[in-house]
């Protein structure tokens, strides 16, 4: 009441306030994402979680090409088929102390005999396009292939390269008789010709630009003042001495910078670098590329500090972009999730890892011996050479949405596109897919050479239980809405600390709550749960439920909800019947 019960003299008082008319009518919880995921080694990144809202700002903030950026891209996608508006939030993941890179190679040998176009390709993710001209050597063909990896922001890879011994040579017409000593490759420098000539002239020394292979200058000013001048500029080191005549405007130096292979390096340091994969694509026209699989990739980091920085914000669906053989990171995940579900704090969440092995057994090896974990799932696309957590973040963004619409709709046939599916001859048939649901893993078909998602399931099934309760991830959304709901109820100012008395007591305080005030708003929200189709059989659960006032705390309302989740149509059995027409009855 506006005025207060002791009040004496005339007043009126209008007290305005919002009133909730939606009695139990259901709330779908608006789900929410998680990645967790490493940043670029060369990025400078806050540890702080972070909301982004594209795939742009991820690799501006954390580096292109990382594992952060390449999954925002998935659930992010240009075309716009994304999350849409769901939160996602970075917990970003640093490096670990003692972490190394996975590293590969391509080595290119031979003569081209026609010129043709190509491309590499590093996990699907294509490079720009190189030409490469009859004759052209192994250093012509490195610095194309480094500079056309290099061009590619998503590229997961840095591009260095491998270098042969590096030699000056002055120009036939050169009036002084200086040298240029103490060649060695000090960065990056792209392979090729660079060009070290003399811009003005001075008494026992002058001034010096360097210019690379594509005629840029990357040095200039560079002023020799009697002796010797050391240089450390475009990647390249030397030392540039003056001789007994002078050097003359003009004067030039050929630095031949050449190359044997074109290294690439992940963009992070960790195992999960291991599974980088590079093909180069184009005809066989006499240069054959050798291609060093990335490898070596070792130490992941922790995630525990990560998963800290959630606090109490329902973050309810989760993707892991470390490798799924990291059961390190999956114990931490599940002994993290386990907590999600305690009473006090009521927002369980699942964790996605990707998998991309071909052979069941090889594929479920981890989540084959992970009974009992409800948190952890693991998406697969056999064969694919996509990045396992690409593949897993393409298939949750088709998860979320539907997650988050339509919660008790399951995922099945959700199209993935976007994504790379393995050859047809590695796809699992129906056997194969039922061997690894019972193995604990998800499973997918190609429709059209299209991912289609199939079963979604955690890795949870313990020995001897036909229908693990917490197996398919649809039915954790379901219990995610259910709880949430009942949480609307009574996470309110109405009940908290309301008067608590017997059913059978009479009252005149509006405030004043019963069992039964309970009960039946619970049996409101059951009835619209029902009709939502996230339980079945409301008209059982509300005859089941018990509200009591503790025999021990007066201040204690105890409530038994019993619910039956509603199932999906996963698997359908026809018997079809036929037989054959034999004509009419002739007419009497």
């Amino acid at each position: 009441m506006g005025v207060d019960a002791s009040a004496v003299a005339r007043v009126l008082g209008i007290e305005t306030s919002f009133q909730d008319r939606r009695a139990g009518g259901v709330l779908f919880l608006p789900q929410r994402i998680v990645v967790l995921a490493q940043g670029a080694s060369d990025a400078v990144y806050s540890s702080a979680k972070r909301q982004v809202t594209s795939a742009q700002e991820g690799g501006m903030v954390y580096g292109p090409g990382s594992p952060i950026h390449l999954s925002l891209r998935e659930l992010f996608p240009l075309n716009g088929d994304g999350v849409g508006t769901i939160p996602v939030t970075v917990l970003p993941l640093s490096d670990h102390a003692a972490g190394v890179a996975a590293a590969g190679a391509i080595t290119p040998t031979g003569s081209q005999s026609r010129q043709a176009a190509y491309r590499v390709k590093v996990n699907n993710i294509l490079s720009e396009i190189f030409v490469i001209p009859v004759g052209a050597t192994v250093t012509d063909v490195c610095a194309a292939v480094g500079q056309a990896v290099a061009a590619v922001l998503e590229m997961p890879v840095k591009v260095t390269y491998a270098y042969g011994a590096l030699t000056a040579t002055p120009d036939a017409g050169n009036t002084g008789d200086g040298t240029v000593t103490g060649l060695s490759v000090s960065g990056s420098p792209v392979p090729g010709d660079y060009t070290l000539e003399c811009t003005a002239v001075a008494v026992d020394g002058g001034t010096f630009s360097l210019r690379d292979p594509s005629g840029d200058v990357v040095a200039s000013g560079l002023a020799l003042s009697g002796g010797t001048l050391a240089v450390d500029e475009g990647g390249l080191a030397f030392t540039i001495n003056d001789g007994v005549t002078d050097f003359a405007e003009g004067d030039a130096f050929v630095i031949a910078v050449p190359a044997t292979a074109v290294n690439l390096t992940a963009k992070w340091k960790g195992a999960s670098g291991n599974a980088l994969y590079v093909e180069v694509e184009g005809e066989d026209y006499g240069v054959t590329y050798t291609v060093t699989q990335p490898t070596g990739g070792l130490a992941n980091p922790d995630v525990q500090s990560a998963l800290d920085l959630i606090g109490n914000v329902w973050e309810s669906l989760g993707l892991n972009a470390l490798e799924i053989t990291d059961t390190t990171a999956l114990d931490t995940l599940q002994a993290f999730g386990e907590g999600r579900w305690g009473a006090l704090v009521r927002k369980p969440l699942v964790f996605f890892t990707g998998v991309t092995e071909s052979a069941v057994g090889i594929a479920t090896a981890v989540s084959s011996t992970r009974r009992e974990d409800r948190v952890n799932a693991q998406l697969v696309a056999p064969g694919s050479r996509d990045l396992p957590f690409v593949v897993a973040a393409r298939q949750l963004a088709r998860i979320a949405k539907v997650a988050n619409n339509n919660p008790p709709t399951d995922y099945g046939s959700q199209r993935a596109t976007g994504l790379t599916p393995g050859d047809d001859s590695v796809q699992w048939d129906y056997p194969q897919r039922d061997q690894a649901v019972k193995a604990g893993s998800s499973t997918i078909v190609v429709k059209d050479r299209v991912v289609n998602i199939g079963d979604v399931v955690t890795f949870y099934r313990p020995e001897g239980d036909p229908l693990p309760a917490y197996r398919h991830v649809v039915d954790l959304v379901k219990l995610q809405n259910v709880i949430f709901n009942i949480d609307l109820i009574f996470n309110r100012e109405e009940w908290d600390g309301a008067p608590l008395i017997p059913d059978d007591q009479p009252t005149v305080n509006p405030l004043a709550r019963k069992p039964l005030s309970a009960k039946a708003a619970v049996g409101d929200k059951l009835d619209s749960l029902a009709l939502n189709a996230i339980i079945s059989d409301a008209k059982t659960a509300k005859k089941n439920t018990v509200a009591v006032i503790d025999p021990g705390n007066p201040k204690r309302l105890n409530l038994t909800v019993p619910v039956q989740l509603s199932g999906n149509t996963n698997i359908i059995d026809v018997a079809l019947q036929f037989g054959f027409f034999f004509g009419s009855a002739a007419a009497a």
